[in-house]
């Protein structure tokens, strides 16, 4: 299922007057998915963009031009935040979530994806997409490992890594992680 979704992900491209994106919005999106079922929480993210997030400044420029706050707010995306505010919410929603970031075509977004990544324990990595196929299979690969060594550590029936060995065993050559 993640493969095929991957397969699908076609860019947009982002607000036109710098190359920074609104993380911050996608953290708050997060957020709001946190707060649906307490009983259910969200323990595994992926992050991935070309860009860091938007500046303090970024943020109130682009909210106030062409259309006002209002209008923001209207659309459901959430009031003016920052990735650091959203970033602590979620923390605190969740101590155990961990956020993997994944920086495509080159190094914009790594210093703060890593920050992100390693502030919940998560890892950073570079996801190359020029090849969409090998990209999917390495996202999926990723987040498959990250799974199961969650449910390995979660399982006192499981030895320290089973299912990890087990799976890159299965899957050897076909998908990389």
């Amino acid at each position: 299922v993640l493969y095929a979704f991957i397969e699908k992900i076609q860019a947009e491209y982002g607000y036109s007057d710098s190359g920074n994106e609104a993380v911050e919005m996608g953290l708050w999106h997060l957020n709001k998915e946190m707060a649906y079922d307490v009983n259910k929480p969200i323990n595994r993210v992926i992050l991935i963009g070309d860009q860091p997030p938007n500046t303090p400044v970024e943020i109130t420029r682009r909210r106030q031009s062409p259309f006002g706050e209002a209008y923001w707010i209207s659309k459901k995306i959430g009031p003016a935040t920052t990735y650091l505010d959203q970033l602590k919410q979620i923390k605190q929603k969740n101590e155990n979530i961990m956020i993997n970031g994944f920086y495509l075509n080159g190094v914009a977004a790594r210093t703060v994806f890593t920050e992100i990544a390693e502030s919940t324990g998560g890892a950073c990595l570079s996801l190359d997409v020029t090849d969409v196929k090998k990209a999917a299979q390495f996202l999926c690969g990723h987040t498959a490992v990250n799974i199961l060594d969650a449910i390995n550590h979660n399982s006192a029936k499981l030895a320290k890594g089973q299912l990890v060995a087990t799976y890159k065993q299965m899957f050897k050559g076909y998908i990389q992680y």
